[in-house]
């Protein structure tokens, strides 16, 4: 008990000692004044009369952005093409929802892809909508082995297919060597007759033809700028009349005076030799914004079996890429001079050797094959821009405003006093950095209106 009583004692007295004093009842309590620290502005006296200042003010408004009129005017045709493509914003929130791209992606293609089936679309004003698909064998054989198959079938009975072998030879310094086999059946070829003078009331011309050609790349590995073939061809070819619901075939009408074109209602064989040189500096093939592409294609036909057909052709084309905004937008200035000449006196040029301008020929605004005739000429501008970019693809839709001028002359003599045709209109081009896969465009000419959809990466 007594050794209890003294630890109870000796707690006491510790607690006291170390317990706080306690404040006097009648004394109020005070805050403690905080410890002024040396070299802190806020505890510094301020003079009297100033007033103190705030780190922030109590309301803050955003400044009106400023009225940058010359972008905006530059931005028109922008603002115009984007609300008329309005529809399309609907397909492209279905395709990024669904991720229907690699969906298709994995359907199409085997999972090493040296198996790949590809759609194929085709629908404009007069030939009416095509339905097709492409095979491609790439490496499945041999490593530099590639095989394509294609077809394309038209509601109105025309039909395309093709095949295509091509691999790289090694001794030839890698250079591709291709054959390829085209053949066709067009039943409505509008045909205007050949001239600048050609009258605006068409027929129709039927054209089965045959194409086979080997081809040699000449340009090589590790040349970037250079490109060139050489290619030796065959092709039998037999023209008689079309047939249209709403167009005559050529000669069956006597009201309207076309006459018909060279190697009409036969059968013609021709061997061709093709050489095509060009300068390549874009920065990409399917969606370029700086950079040249200029080529020159001459050829050599001639005709066998006694027939009286002959060609020495050549085409150069210049085209000028120029970055006129951030972000790809680009100003596309092309021009271009054709000419195509019998090799004999006496003969007559084929009907394809001609130049041709029309909807898929620098002209596009008028009907397919319009203006046919020895010596032609073309030029154009067009304004691209994007629009819509898939994710981190690559593909991307650009539309695009143009304007196309040209024309054709059976001499030199009159190809300065030749009218000059246009056309104009708003287009939308699918692409990646490597290859095409849409155009779509809508034109005007003095003529009327022409509308083109191809869907495919080989047009």
């Amino acid at each position: 008990m007594i050794r209890v009583a003294l630890c109870t004692a000796l707690v006491a007295l510790s607690s006291s000692a170390f317990a706080a004093p306690s404040a006097p009842a009648d004394v109020p309590e005070t805050a403690t004044p905080k410890e002024t620290q040396p070299g802190r502005e806020t505890d510094r006296a301020k003079p009297e009369g100033e007033a103190e200042e705030e780190l922030t003010t109590k309301t803050w408004t955003r400044p009106a952005p400023r009225l940058d009129l010359h972008w905006h005017l530059l931005s028109l045709p922008e603002y115009a093409v984007d609300l008329a493509f309005t529809p399309v914003a609907v397909l492209v929130r279905t395709v990024e929802r669904y991720r229907l791209d690699l969906r298709l992606y994995d359907a199409l293609r085997n999972d090493s892809g040296t198996i790949v089936v590809g759609p194929k679309f085709k629908i404009s004003g007069g030939d009416g909508v095509g339905l097709g698909a492409g095979l491609s064998l790439n490496r499945l054989f041999q490593r530099d082995f590639y095989v394509d198959f294609g077809g394309l079938y038209r509601l109105n009975g025309d039909r395309e297919l093709s095949a295509q072998y091509q691999r790289n030879v090694p001794w030839l310094e890698g250079r591709s060597l291709e054959f390829r086999l085209d053949y066709e059946v067009d039943k409505n070829i509008p045909y205007f007759g050949i001239g600048d003078d050609s009258i605006d009331e068409r027929q129709v011309l039927r054209e089965d033809f045959l194409d086979t050609y080997l081809s040699l790349d000449r340009s090589g590995r590790g040349i970037l700028a250079l490109i060139g073939d050489t290619k030796i061809g065959f092709r039998r070819s037999t023209l008689s009349a079309g047939t249209d619901a709403s167009r005559s075939g050529v000669g069956e009408d006597p009201d309207v005076p076309l006459a018909p074109p060279p190697g009409f209602d036969e059968t013609t064989n021709l061997l061709y030799l093709r050489m095509v040189v060009g300068v390549d500096t874009r920065d990409s093939n399917g969606r370029p914004s700086t950079g040249w592409l200029s080529k020159f294609e001459g050829s050599l036909v001639q005709g066998l079996n006694g027939a009286n057909l002959s060609a020495l052709s050549g085409r150069l084309t210049v085209s000028r890429f120029i970055p006129i905004l951030p972000d790809r937008r680009v100003l596309v200035l092309h021009a271009g001079l054709g000419a195509s000449l019998p090799i004999y006196s006496g003969d007559e040029v084929p009907l394809h050797e001609l130049v041709t301008l029309g909807r898929r020929s620098y002209l596009r605004g008028y009907a397919r094959t319009r203006f046919r005739d020895r010596f032609g000429w073309w030029a154009g501008a067009e304004y691209r821009f994007p629009m819509w970019e898939y994710l981190d693809t690559g593909i991307a839709l650009s539309p695009t405003v143009f304007v196309d001028v040209g024309g054709v002359s059976s001499t030199t003599a009159t190809f300065i006093d030749a009218p000059v045709r246009y056309s104009y209109g708003v287009g939308l081009r699918g692409a990646r950095d490597t290859t095409r896969m849409l155009s779509l465009h809508f034109a005007m000419s003095p003529e009327g209106s022409q509308f083109d959809l191809v869907l495919g990466q080989d047009f």
